[in-house]
């Protein structure tokens, strides 16, 4: 019976799904020579352990060590290679450590350029693993890291071989598919159409509102390897079929190989249930067992014979978000990172490639499978287009081909009889950007389930309240580190911190926590009286504008924020742009881009400009904002974001905090004039963060869903490489925005794409366990291993997502009456139940018995103010709070409120 033998591995299962195909490589003539072969059962034969490797010894089961530290590895004796083909390095081993393996080698100093990960299963059971290497050169010194924390190993047995050698067929430019004798065939989904022209395998082209946007071509192979040599079978000459079944359009061909197996593939286009998008399903099949190298699923060619080599812009979720600019350049990354042709899947943030040009967007998305490689080419330099690639290819980087290669080196078996399948959908819709596709792609996917932390609220709140009061973080003086690194940071005030401690005190159920938390309160407020009596000063990334409504000083402070709201306009010249300045000295992170400015950059100071503008209601300051924020659109309006993070990355940068801030910046916008251009703008800066959270990953463990990467480059421009590395604290602050912009539009993702990066972050936060680093975020995240990363964040930037996840009060609130152009800011959420000529009726809530305040700006008279219970309270109730009213501010502040109020204002 045949069976279909595929696709899509559930993501703990991925690992095991690679583990169990290796074991099928034994029927494959899959190596050509034995380089070493060592049985550690009879002895270690020459490896040698660093001083991480303890407790060494032979026995039955193999090498058994105890890794003791955070970098043990295991130096082979030299050996001997020829340099014509790939290396193929196969370990059987247990381990308790953790997942993390990588294998260097080198004639000399070995270092991260010489070196591949090697995927493995930290279980304690016995699995073996492979890693490709490239062809090395006469002697080599091979050295094997197992692992990266402490954990028992036992190396039972390690080989290294040659690989088969591989013949690749030539990459010849392909030709655009052209109408011949018979009548094509089309279908469509919305605005997007498909039509073969029943010429040849893959002699169709797709189009999208009728402009031809990209073409599939007549040169791709399907290769194999048969007693030692690579055979790769062009499809050009496959006896070809193409029909209709129902509502799909189908292309069938046929084949016999030089060995006399006869192949059959077949695609089928069947419009998805999501307008604008066309599955494709393609299946092959041999009735002989043969050793596969490369199955080309779909190779397809955007701009052939239409816009060429040219895009406004590009993206392979993930790795690459591009303007009309070449992928796998070294504007963000100086080293060998920055190839992307074939990327690990595990850099993926989910299986989307996207390209806009001439006013319309392509996507291509797919099921991923250990069967599908990506393939990004833009132009593409790899056939010669003048166009651009798109490929998706099998088997995928991993055991069987290295990152990078367009070809595999290991085969798999396809067993007689046996059908081998993918899925994929290409999108279509109008759009100048690639954000169409990401909008497509989530209306057609969905989003993962929001993750669960422990048991949910409770658990997060103690998680929180113990970094800040029983970690390293905190003194024991009311006195935080920004981040806990070493000794490297003093304790110093923090007003987020210590309203953080209040809010966390009003919510703990544990009375101990809560305890603590109220002394940590309590503690901070008198250091703040002393060093920062202005409350400005804070250790979080995200910092809400309320220290002074619950601790005072509000006059001083809007002040304050005036004058830096002005400062930060003043950044700008006239055409709004805010040029970036190098510091003397220092690195030149401006130098790869093709402009002295960027998006990102210029929102950093913007938006500071915008809240004091929302705070203080100050009108020459928010027409300024304003006038400033309409020349941002005029500037980058439809463009990637960039540039948030200079002071380690290159202006250059694809940045999700450059999304995040621009959110932010016209979520303000909208607030202050109510301009449904604004929000528009919002809308598209908060889609264009979505290709940087993991919402569809190829690596298993429970962590990782709604992680999100921080840029498409290196810190420092070298070292680390973050593509594929969570870095949750910039995926928290879009998430914060996004949150903001999600009543503003309900029907976007907004709300449960924060909640996820939030849960994502506290599963990424260092567990109860770690005594010193407990509560407290990880700089970056290792999803693959599970492994948190210092420096030790704190947890103020967790805690901004807190409320909205588990549905309790927010933290800050903006009101804009239509009618008065009041701008209300209250430390909890603001319920409009009446506004107009007569003024505004409106509620909030409390922060326990603490008293607090709330802000009315642009208040040009002094209006009458009652106070009541929550709504319905008898009007004899009614109340006069304490007001201070600031006519030459237009400043009226509500002091002294206790718990929820109604609050009237006329």
């Amino acid at each position: 019976m045949n069976e279909s033998r595929f696709l899509k591995l559930a993501p703990a299962m991925w690992l095991s799904g690679l583990a169990l195909l290796i074991l099928a490589l034994a029927a494959c003539p899959a190596t050509a020579d034995t380089i070493g072969d060592w049985d550690f059962t009879q002895g270690q034969h020459g490896w040698t352990g660093n001083a991480m490797v303890a407790n060494s010894k032979i026995t039955a089961l193999g090498w058994e060590f105890d890794s003791t530290g955070n970098d043990p590895w295991l130096n082979a004796p030299t050996v001997q290679t020829t340099g014509a083909y790939s290396i193929v390095f196969t370990v059987r081993m247990s381990s308790t450590a953790n997942a993390v393996g990588r294998i260097y080698w080198g004639a000399g100093d070995q270092s991260e350029p010489q070196s591949t990960g090697i995927d493995l299963v930290a279980d304690g059971e016995f699995h073996e693993f492979s890693a490709v290497l490239p062809p090395l050169d006469k002697s080599q010194s091979i050295r094997f890291d197992p692992a990266t924390s402490a954990g028992h190993i036992v190396i039972q047995s390690i080989t290294i071989e040659t690989a088969a050698p591989i013949d690749p067929p030539p990459f010849e430019p392909p030709h655009h598919p052209e109408p011949g004798g018979e009548s094509p065939l089309s279908i469509s989904s919305g605005s997007l159409s498909l039509t073969h022209y029943r010429q040849c395998w893959g002699g169709w082209v797709v189009a999208v509102g009728g402009a031809e946007m990209a073409a599939s071509q007549d040169a791709d192979h399907l290769g194999f390897i048969q007693d030692g040599v690579s055979r790769f079978v062009p499809l050009r000459g496959a006896v070809l079929s193409v029909g209709r079944d129902g509502n799909a359009l189908v292309e069938a061909a046929s084949f016999t190989d030089d060995l006399g197996g006869s192949w059959t593939l077949t695609r089928r286009f069947t419009p998805a249930p999501c307008e604008g998008a066309i599955d494709v399903r393609m299946r092959v099949r041999c009735d002989q067992t043969r050793s596969v190298i490369h199955v080309p699923w779909m190779t397809l060619f955007p701009g052939l014979g239409a816009y060429g080599a040219h895009k406004t812009q590009g993206m392979l979720a993930g790795t690459e978000y591009l303007a009309d600019e070449p992928s796998s350049s070294k504007a963000d990354l100086t080293t060998a990172d920055s190839n992307r042709l074939v990327p690990d899947p595990q850099k993926l943030t989910f299986p989307l490639m996207a390209l806009s040009a001439g006013g319309k967007c392509l996507g291509l998305s797919w099921t991923l499978s250990d069967m599908i490689a990506a393939v990004h080419d833009s132009p593409d330099r790899v056939y010669g287009s003048a166009a651009h690639l798109w490929g998706l290819w099998a088997p995928a980087v991993g055991p069987m081909r290295r990152e990078n290669d367009l070809f595999a080196t290991v085969p798999f078996a396809l067993a007689a009889g046996e059908t081998l399948q993918a899925d994929m959908t290409l999108l279509g819709a109008p759009g100048d950007s690639v954000v169409p596709a990401v909008r497509q792609y989530i209306a057609l996917r969905g989003l993962p389930a929001v993750p669960q932390y422990g048991r949910g609220f409770d658990d997060a709140v103690e998680l929180l309240a113990v970094g800040y009061t029983q970690s390293d973080l905190y003194d024991g003086n009311g006195k935080w580190r920004p981040v806990v690194v070493g000794d490297r940071y003093n304790p110093s005030v923090s007003a987020d911190a210590v309203i953080n401690c209040l809010w966390l005190a009003n919510h703990a159920t544990n009375p101990a926590t809560a305890a603590r938390l109220r002394d940590a309160f309590t503690s901070g407020t008198a250091q703040l009286l002393v060093a920062d009596p202005v409350f400005n000063s804070g250790t979080g990334h995200i910092r809400w504008p309320i220290a002074n409504l619950l601790l005072g000083r509000i006059p001083e402070n809007l002040a304050g924020r005036l004058a830096s709201g002005l400062n930060n306009l003043a950044l700008f010249d006239t055409d709004g742009i805010r040029h970036y300045i190098p510091t003397p000295g220092g690195t030149d992170y401006g130098s790869t881009h093709y402009a002295d400015h960027a998006n990102g950059y210029s929102a950093s100071a913007l938006e500071i400009a915008l809240e004091s503008a929302v705070l203080t209601g100050d009108a020459n300051l928010a027409a300024q904002a304003i006038a400033m924020l309409d020349k941002q659109t005029a500037l980058y309006a439809d463009t990637v974001p960039r540039g948030a993070q200079t002071w380690e990355m290159p202006l250059h940068t694809p940045d999700i905090l450059a999304s995040a801030k621009l959110v932010h910046c016209y979520t303000l916008g909208y607030q202050l004039t109510g301009r449904k251009d604004l929000l528009e703008q919002a809308k598209y800066w908060a889609w264009t963060g979505v290709p940087f959270v993991y919402l569809d990953r190829s690596t298993g463990g429970a962590i990782g869903d709604y992680a999100t990467i921080a840029v498409l480059g290196s810190s420092n421009w070298i070292v680390p490489c973050w593509i594929g590395s969570p870095v949750q604290w910039c995926g928290i602050v879009y998430a914060a925005w996004i949150e903001r912009l999600a009543p503003l539009d309900p029907t976007g993702p907004w709300s449960q794409l924060a909640h996820g990066i939030t849960v994502s972050g506290l599963q990424q936060s260092f567990p109860f366990s770690d005594a010193s680093r407990r509560g407290l975020l990880p700089d970056s995240f290792t999803i693959k291993s599970q492994t948190r990363n210092n420096p030790a964040i704190n947890p103020g930037t967790v805690m901004a997502g807190m409320p909205g996840l588990y549905g309790q009060a927010r933290l800050c609130d903006f009101h804009r009456a239509a009618v008065t152009h009041w701008m209300i800011t209250a430390p909890s959420p603001i319920r409009v139940y009446y506004e107009g000529q007569y003024g505004v009726t409106f509620t909030t809530r409390g922060w326990g018995d603490h008293p607090y305040s709330v802000l009315i700006a642009n208040a040009r008279f002094k209006p009458r103010v009652i106070l009541t219970g929550p709504p319905g309270t008898p009007r004899e109730r009614m109340t006069v709070p304490d007001v201070d009213y600031r006519q030459e501010d237009g400043w009226l502040i509500l002091n002294n409120l206790v718990r929820d109020r109604q609050i009237v204002v006329q």
